[in-house]
């Protein structure tokens, strides 16, 4: 095995980090702090990896000691500052957050004032300049607090914000002045930026939300927007569902309409309010959505404020609309990734900030669909509509109000009984003797907890004595009717709810990141191309790609071999695995690569131990009857000529040479995001 140099491993961590491979990232920090000490920039990284899989306790510990150790970090300062405030610990979280503006990237934003900050103390018979900063969103979120410094100060009160702001400040009060961003201010005393009140007058969440609604609409804008909207179907619904392109966090927490498909149903108007960029996705909703394009009629916030005092309710993700409607006590409900802004703080449902506000938080990291999912069923809950069940991707199956689509198991003699003496294994013909048996319903859906309903029908596994190779060969004597008629029948969805759509984009994502260098030159074979879509979208980015299916009865075979072959998630269902890599690597040239995934058996895997064969990831129902070993994977290309090279557990490349426009792959000039 080859020994990597603690600066390899470094990079490693940190290009693991930045693709967003947090427990390999985590794993490579923690073999460099073995010794219980290191650099500061290695705690760091280690504290990120923990803190994006959603252990915040755990990463404001490590931040805590960093920031003692390196109290002149502004970086580290900053960093600890949102792991607290997510937490819910205002009290050190506020004066941390004040750091904020001493960042590299963000101190063209801080205003260079002349004067002392306020502290939160009276001062009768002085002047408070109070400045919003940052975005709208942030300035809605605290505007609450002006009235209150105000009180508190008992200064004549200046209040400079943006101009799109200034009529909804106008009406709620609470200032002596009011100038906007740009203008010369009048003369003050002392100042404050407005997300600096929180320090200065020690905010805890027992003072929220305070008095709501503090916004209010227009009303001649009211009486605009009720004459438009008159003739439309309750219950009217909002859409927003992506934020400013250019805020640092906006890949994590924007979406598309098309992610929105499962929110499509009889009898609720969508109003889109979407602005920017991707305003003009709303010209083609998803199919039976019936949506009402309201992008180019609201010119400004009064608009949106108006709207809101109208609809029934406004779905968004975290972006300013919400902290709108928050604040006119508006009904909303947000979509929130997995590891949230702090405001929205851990776990709960309803926000501290704004009592109208239901929040639908991830619950793995980048797995939309399933929030989508919920939210749907919410929403038809409040329509009084029947609650929809879903295919996997989020697309829509059928309205039921039903638990689910019953799954049909084969009957018993379908499956044979396994012989009780070893056989050979299938990949390198050492002795394999049973290691147990699951029932044909165990499925992949229990990496998320839930499990079906037992099928009654047993599967016995083999575990090879040399090699590791776990196998079941209960399904030996199926052909490729049976497996589509038991397997990847019209309920496989249910079980494998990524294959529809999800798969094929993170896949369609992947080949991009690693031959984005070359892609238009390369031509590529999608082996097990299963519902076409990876080929699709790869075609639509200018890939030269041909789909080949091994389960088709009838296709015009590739009439050349490609550049590259993928094989995603193929190599676990074939319960003929030899013949499935010989086929494979029939397809790629010799100075080709293969990319595919399986993923390998965790590290001391031992399915006769204590958890047996409970790994989730052992799931005949899903078809997974070939289940790898480091040793099998590469055992199985070596026999073709091969050599495999793993990225992660899931990612893998097989070669006869490493091509050229492959090399930095292996490399390391560049790193690979997991699938």
């Amino acid at each position: 095995m080859t020994v990597i140099t603690p600066q390899e491993a470094e990079r490693r961590a940190r290009a693991a980090l930045a693709a967003g491979q947090l427990e390999s990232a985590e794993a490579l920090a923690r073999g460099l702090l073995a010794s219980g000490s290191g650099p500061v920039p290695i705690w760091a990284l280690l504290a990120s990896a923990v803190r994006r899989q959603g252990r915040i306790e755990e990463a404001a510990g490590i931040q805590k000691m960093l920031v003692e150790a390196n109290p002149g970090n502004y970086d580290l300062h900053f960093d600890l500052a949102e792991s607290l405030l997510l937490l819910g610990d205002f009290e050190r979280g506020w004066r941390e957050y004040h750091y904020r503006y001493r960042l590299a990237h963000t101190t063209h934003l801080e205003r260079k004032v002349q004067t002392k900050r306020w502290d939160g103390r009276p001062i009768p018979g002085k002047s408070l300049l109070i400045h919003d900063e940052q975005g709208f969103g942030d300035t809605f979120q605290f505007m609450r607090m002006v009235p209150w410094a105000r009180d508190r100060s008992q200064a004549r009160l200046i209040l400079q914000i943006t101009p799109e702001q200034e009529s909804l400040a106008r009406r709620m009060g609470g200032f002596d002045e009011l100038v906007l961003r740009g203008q010369l201010p009048p003369k003050f005393d002392i100042h404050c930026e407005m997300m600096s009140l929180p320090m200065a007058m020690g905010l805890k969440q027992s003072d929220l939300p305070g008095a709501i609604p503090y916004l209010s609409a227009d009303k001649r804008r009211l009486t605009k927007w009720r004459k438009r909207l008159a003739n439309l179907p309750r219950p009217l619904v909002a859409l927003n569902w992506a934020g400013r392109p250019n805020h640092f966090n906006d890949a994590n927490r924007s979406m598309t309409l098309a992610d929105l498909a499962p929110l499509a149903m009889a009898g609720v108007t969508f109003l889109s309010i979407q602005q920017g960029p991707k305003a003009a996705q709303a010209k083609t909703p998803p199919v039976g959505m019936n949506l009402v394009d309201l992008s180019d009629e609201i010119k400004d916030f009064d608009d949106t404020a108006a709207i809101f005092n109208i609809i029934d309710l406004l779905i968004s993700v975290d972006s300013s609309p919400v902290h709108l409607a928050g604040a006119l006590n508006r009904p909303a409900w947000v979509m929130l990734p997995f590891v949230p802004d702090w405001r929205w703080l851990l776990e709960r449902e309803d926000s501290a900030w704004y009592p109208s506000l239901r929040l639908f938080r991830q619950k793995k990291a980048g797995d939309w669909p399933d929030v989508v999912r919920r939210m749907a069923a919410a929403l038809a809950e409040m329509a009084g509509l029947p609650v929809p069940v879903f295919a996997g991707g989020g697309g829509l199956v059928s309205i039921s109000t039903s638990s689910g689509p019953q799954l049909r198991p084969p009957p018993r003699d379908a499956i044979p009984p396994s012989d009780p003496a070893a056989i050979p294994c299938q990949i390198c013909d050492a002795p394999a003797p049973l290691c147990g048996v699951v029932d044909f319903h165990k499925s992949c859906l229990e990496q998320n907890g839930p499990s079906l309903p037992l099928a009654a029908v047993p599967v016995y596994y083999r575990h090879c004595e040399n090699c590791g190779f776990l196998f079941s060969d209960s399904l030996k004597t199926w052909n490729k009717e049976d497996f589509i008629h038991h397997i990847y029948n019209d309920q496989y969805h249910t079980v494998d709810p990524d294959y529809v759509e999800t798969r094929s984009k993170v896949n369609t994502d992947l080949i991009l990141a690693l031959f984005k260098r070359n892609l238009k030159d390369l031509y590529f074979i999608d082996y097990g191309c299963g519902n076409g879509s990876l080929g699709q979208k790869l075609r639509l980015q200018g890939c030269r790609l041909d789909d080949l299916d091994p389960f088709a009865e009838k296709q015009m075979l590739p009439a050349k071999t490609a550049d590259v072959v993928t094989a995603f998630e193929l190599l676990e269902h074939s319960n003929t695995p030899k013949k499935t890599v010989e086929s494979i690597t029939s397809y790629v040239k010799d100075d080709g690569i293969i990319v595919f995934s399986t993923l390998l058996q965790p590290s001391k895997f031992n399915p006769l131990g204590t958890d047996g064969l409970n790994w989730w990831y052992i799931a005949p129902r899903n078809g997974h009857v070939s289940i790898y070993s480091e040793t099998s994977l590469s055992l199985i290309f070596a026999q073709v000529g091969f050599q495999l090279t793993s990225l992660n557990r899931n990612l893998h490349l097989a070669y006869r040479k490493l091509p050229a426009f492959a090399s930095h792959l292996v490399s390391g000039n560049d790193f690979v995001p997991s699938t």
